[in-house]
């Protein structure tokens, strides 16, 4: 009888962990081992890291402006991030290769020798057209490049919009071994809920780790977007146990409007407040609508908004010893 209850417990423990799958910090996914895989193993394993949208990118919320001064350093810092990534997945014993889908620029030289020391498939867009068809064209577009690759030699595809400086908390939070579709977050808004009309979380739509099992998705149908998690439901037949979160807390996707403590975008200021401690809750998955007032509480704004200039050179020299 003590076996029979014992049992029961570590399965409902079971099911609790593979609900919060990625909230955990999981250092990477490098301090988790896998059973029974020797390092010679490892060296068989293989990720690919799509980059998209524009590079170079240079304003405040809703600017176009690309290509200035400002715009070339900024992304200079997030390439030096990138590289981390990649230098950090390589040293769990994992091939990369890269694959960058972006804008015609007048940096795209510079663009390709910083990545040189990594394989590179720069495929550039034409950027005169409004945003929201410019991300769908991008990732279409990266989409088909995947598929002049062989994508079943890949055990994940992870996505990053390429103007991002990931901070050194981004790579604590990200774990490689993941069984799940992961979004970095759930997305918080300050005049709603952050839930779609089907009471699904909105993501944070600008990182996405896909592992092996879901590569069917990518077809000429994928999107990437805020209601991303209703529509791979959908379109794709999945359930809220094949979808996760690499953390819990909850944010803006828009650095401008919010902070986080794993990225920045870097043309822009980054707003220094933080303007929620809301966490996401997988139980209430479903349930929530998306009307503050009646189906969230009223957000209240309790500090007036700060800015940091030029964050991604500021993040990077204060961590300088970490990314060099």
């Amino acid at each position: 009888m003590l076996i029979f209850i014992l049992g029961i417990v570590l399965i409902i423990l079971l099911i609790q962990y593979n609900k919060y799958e990625g909230f955990e910090n999981v250092g990477f996914g490098f301090e988790k081992s896998i059973e029974g895989m020797k390092p010679q193993d490892e060296a068989t394993k293989k990720g690919l890291i799509c980059y998209y949208g524009g590079a170079f990118r240079d304003g405040h919320n809703g600017s176009s402006k690309q290509d200035t001064e400002k715009g070339f350093d900024s992304q200079f810092y997030s390439t030096q991030s990138h590289i981390k990534l990649t230098q950090l997945i390589k040293e769990k014993g994992f091939s990369v290769d890269t694959i960058i889908n972006t804008y015609h620029s007048s940096f795209e030289n510079d663009l390709s020798k910083w990545y040189e020391p990594y394989e590179i498939l720069l495929n550039n867009l034409n950027k005169n057209i409004k945003s929201t068809s410019g991300r769908d064209n991008l990732i279409s577009s990266a989409v088909k490049n995947i598929k002049t690759l062989t994508p079943s030699e890949y055990d994940f595809i992870l996505f990053i919009r390429i103007d991002l400086f990931l901070k050194p908390e981004f790579y604590k939070v990200l774990n490689i071994y993941s069984e799940k579709i992961q979004f970095l977050a759930h997305n918080f808004y300050q005049g709603h809920c952050g839930f779609t009309p089907q009471k699904d979380p909105e993501v944070v739509d600008l990182i996405l780790f896909i592992p092996k099992k879901y590569f069917y998705m990518l077809d000429s149908k994928f999107k990437l977007n805020h209601n991303a998690w209703s529509y791979y439901k959908k379109e794709y037949l999945l359930s809220n146990d094949d979808m996760s979160f690499m953390t819990d807390l909850r944010f803006d996707s828009n650095t401008y409007l919010d902070y986080n403590p794993y990225y920045i975008i870097s043309g822009r200021p980054e707003n220094k407040i933080v303007h929620t401690y809301e966490k996401t809750n997988p139980n209430m998955y479903g349930k929530i609508g998306n009307t503050r007032g009646k189906d969230c509480a009223i957000y209240q704004k309790k500090k007036m908004d700060e800015y940091l200039n030029n964050p991604a050179e500021y993040y990077y020299n204060a961590h300088k010893d970490f990314y060099t």
